[in-house]
């Protein structure tokens, strides 16, 4: 192990209070059911102040390396930080992903992901229709496509790695990567070319169903049943609210998104198509 993220871990086991973190489940539960209250949860965002201990890695160096990619999950992720909460003092939920970006669905589409300095990765869309279509083609069950793999088995180290600490793996929870909707995968799929594809294709809902099954699926092959049951793993978002069970997550909107996007698009087509008025001179 890194001699890091070693150290990283040793002063989370130690850091970590159980009995908080109890308290600040049973808050964020209580209040997104609508219950009352004390107060509500608060989660604060900010950067890394330069006097912590410890530094990030470069964000290029994470992808692949599972063990800088838990250090910095640990350290500093979505402007929020474990490993400064007792510090902070706030109700920041202790989650880790495998921060692999938003293609990691369309890259079982076969999508190419790209990764350029320290950028996030991003999916450079299909340019001709034709090539789009194909992905209707794809098994939404094989995930030994694309960068699923790598989000499987970075699950896989997480759980490895978090062994030895048995305080702090009851206190840290595994999200799920960012998986997208069905129309944002599709969007990632074919760039801005899906306005015009949605006034010109009337199968786009089998797209949709694809992208649904196959996020459902991935979430279930990341981690074991009882886990997704019992709520060990759960839906990060970005205000910091976790506890949300991944299943709810899909998107059952899709086919109204799509249908209202459709509608903005025709919009927009029906404008560029009048008549352009001219300026009185």
């Amino acid at each position: 192990m890194h001699p890091r993220l070693h150290k990283l871990l040793d002063y989370l086991e130690s850091a970590v209070r159980l009995d908080r973190r109890a308290e600040m489940d049973d808050l964020y539960r209580r209040a997104l059911r609508w219950e009352a209250v004390e107060r509500l949860p608060i989660s604060l965002t900010y950067p890394l102040p330069s006097s912590s201990p410890f530094k990030l890695f470069p964000h290029h160096e994470v992808f692949d390396d599972p063990e800088k990619m838990l250090f910095n999950e640990l350290v500093h992720a979505f402007e929020t930080s474990i490993v400064c909460h007792n510090e902070v003092g706030d109700d920041l939920p202790w989650t880790i992903r495998a921060n692999f970006g938003t293609g990691v669905i369309a890259s079982v589409f076969d999508a190419k992901i790209e990764q350029v300095e320290d950028n996030p990765p991003w999916t450079r869309p299909y340019e001709s229709l034709d090539a789009f279509q194909q992905v209707f083609d794809c098994d939404p069950l094989d995930f030994s496509r694309g960068w699923c793999p790598r989000v499987i088995d970075r699950y896989q180290f997480y759980h490895a790695a978090l062994a030895g600490y048995p305080r702090l793996r009851q206190a840290v929870r595994r999200v799920i990567p960012d998986l997208q909707g069905p129309m944002d995968t599709a969007e990632l799929l074919r760039g801005s070319e899906i306005y015009a594809d949605l006034i010109e294709m009337n199968d786009l809902d089998c797209l949709y169903a694809i992208a649904r099954e196959r996020k459902i699926a991935l979430i279930r092959v990341d981690v074991p049943e009882n886990e997704l049951l019992s709520g060990r793993v759960m839906q990060r978002f970005p205000s910091g609210g976790v506890l949300r069970h991944k299943a709810a997550s899909v998107e059952d909107a899709a086919r109204i998104m799509a249908s209202y996007r459709k509608s903005c698009a025709m919009k927009t087509v029906a404008q560029a198509r009048l008549p352009r008025r001219r300026k009185p001179a």
